[in-house]
């Protein structure tokens, strides 16, 4: 295992706005502490707030762009490595310790493509008691709104040669990570979802342009309704004056607004097609 390198891609755009100096130089310190990093491939879609030059101080780092969707992003990222292992970071992602020690074990088995660290997320009280509520609520919408735990790759090992070929569809801006689980499952791999190693994932939920990506690609694999998104809507605001802050309230409305607006332009697509 000494000898092993890593090639890591880490998609960024503003950055040091949307995640915080701290939590961004915690993630880099955790990566260059814990992996043995070949090349930290940046893939950035255009940040004006400093987060290319705040990167770019760390060692072999390649800066590289794409103005695309996460799915382009991560594509280019791709293309770029030549080590036989690869990781995905993401950029609110803290590391464990011993975190490719730990995850590097499993490839033992040659028949294991990715492994999957467990993301411990760290979110304000008020979004955790609106996640739980909307969740025992879940019940009294059709079962298609349920999106299930898809796969997670801001913490993923992946050997290169079981995405060899791949090309995400460049809408799946979200969903993108699930893409990947079933193309390296699809090769004859297997995908683990580990509980170690895990990661400290400080997220943001209902952030507006993943809703809009998310509403399109409901609508537009999973045939999503728009009085179903209306209803999911409904409860949102019933529930959120209990448990979030107005502009957290502010922020979820937007969300559904930009979900809504994605299901009815896959929609009108659809139509004229």
């Amino acid at each position: 295992m000494c000898c092993v390198m890593v090639d890591v891609v880490l998609l960024t755009k503003n950055s040091l706005s949307s995640v915080g100096e701290r939590i961004l130089k915690l993630c880099l310190r955790s990566l260059y502490l814990n992996v043995p990093v070949h090349r930290l491939i940046v893939v950035d879609g255009g940040s004006t707030d400093g987060t290319v030059e705040f990167v770019s101080r760390y060692p072999r780092v390649e800066v590289v762009y794409d103005y695309g969707t996460r799915a382009t992003a991560r594509c280019l990222g791709l293309r770029l490595c030549d080590c036989e292992y690869v990781l995905f970071l993401d950029c609110d992602v803290v590391l464990c310790r011993d975190w490719f020690r730990r995850a590097f074990r499993y490839f033992s088995n040659s028949r294991v493509g990715a492994v999957e660290g467990y993301p411990l997320h760290i979110v304000s009280s008020g979004e955790y008691r609106f996640a739980v509520a909307r969740s025992r609520f879940r019940g009294i919408f059709r079962s298609e709104l349920v999106e299930g735990k898809r796969a997670f790759t801001g913490d993923t090992l992946i050997r290169k040669v079981a995405v060899e070929g791949i090309s995400i569809p460049s809408y799946l801006h979200v969903y993108e990570d699930e893409y990947i689980r079933c193309w390296v499952e699809s090769r004859g791999f297997l995908w683990l979802k580990v509980r170690d190693p895990y990661c400290y994932h400080f997220t943001q939920y209902y952030r507006p342009i993943d809703g809009y990506y998310s509403g399109y690609v409901l609508a537009k694999r999973r045939g999503v309704s728009a009085i179903s998104l209306l209803r999911s809507t409904v409860l949102d605001i019933l529930l959120s004056p209990a448990a979030l802050s107005l502009r957290d309230m502010s922020r979820i409305l937007r969300y559904d607004i930009e979900k809504l607006r994605g299901v009815l332009y896959a929609k009108l697509k659809e139509r004229s097609s």
